[in-house]
């Protein structure tokens, strides 16, 4: 009897066997299928076309501040060959790259400089941005768009600077990197986000600071305009500082 019992039990289980077998293909079908479909919506993400428009690296703003406003001197000086726009481009595309499909847009030059003419106190340049970014993104068409782009900082006598620019008032010198960037909708332009452009450091609030440095009079151009390499490299480097604590602010986006 013993032995009858244990041949039933014996005859169960390599019939489970032979079921499980047979549905092996099956579940592994749809284990595929499922996989598959997670795969499929993760590349759908990752396929949302993101334009990058960088337009802060064409001019460097130079300031003085003389004992009276008759020393005061102003002027911008061109810098493309810093490149200072493709370094923007190319940390925007190392960190993003890997979530979104990354589009970069080509700004003719001047494309922004109706930002920096003067204007009246209550100009909100809002109309002008969504002029602008239909006209330079016609040919791109992405869902949305991140914008790098001049704001400006004005001194108490009226001197200002707009995006990049250095400052020089009673022999100290002062490096400033002021712009921000900003995300918008591919369709009608509309500001979905704004992100100023901060430092890695903070102040004693506890506060991002604004990208600023005290720097020292081998940044100040030469007599005939000539600008030094030391400077290129101190605002490549204080734009690259602040795009590594700006830019991953885009992922909560």
């Amino acid at each position: 009897m013993p032995h009858k019992r244990a041949a039933v039990i014996a005859g169960l289980v390599c019939r489970r066997i032979v079921v499980i077998l047979a549905l092996a293909p099956v579940l592994a079908s749809l284990a595929f299928a499922q996989s598959t479909a997670s795969q499929k919506e993760a590349r759908k993400d990752v396929g949302k076309c993101v334009g990058v428009v960088s337009a802060i690296g064409d001019t460097l703003a130079v300031t003085k501040t003389g004992l009276t406003v008759f020393n005061n001197e102003n002027s911008k000086l061109p810098i493309d060959a810093w490149r200072i726009d493709d370094l923007v481009s190319s940390k925007i595309s190392t960190v993003l790259g890997a979530h979104f499909n990354l589009k970069r847009v080509s700004v003719p030059k001047g494309a922004f400089a109706v930002l920096e003419e003067d204007h009246n106190p209550f100009y909100d340049p809002a109309e002008d941005v969504r002029a602008i970014l239909g006209r330079i993104t016609a040919a791109t068409k992405c869902d949305k768009y991140i914008v790098a782009m001049k704001t400006n900082i004005r001194f108490q006598n009226g001197q200002h600077i707009d995006g990049l620019g250095i400052q020089s008032q009673g022999g100290r010198y002062s490096a400033w990197a002021e712009f921000t960037m900003n995300i918008y909708d591919g369709q009608n332009f509309s500001l979905l986000a704004k992100h100023p452009a901060v430092t890695g450091r903070k102040n004693f609030l506890g506060r991002n600071m604004t990208p600023y440095r005290e720097v020292d009079e081998t940044w100040w151009p030469r007599a005939d305009s000539t600008l030094s390499p030391t400077a290129k490299d101190g605002f490549r480097g204080l734009v690259l500082e602040s795009l590594e604590a700006t830019v991953p602010e885009f992922l909560n986006n």
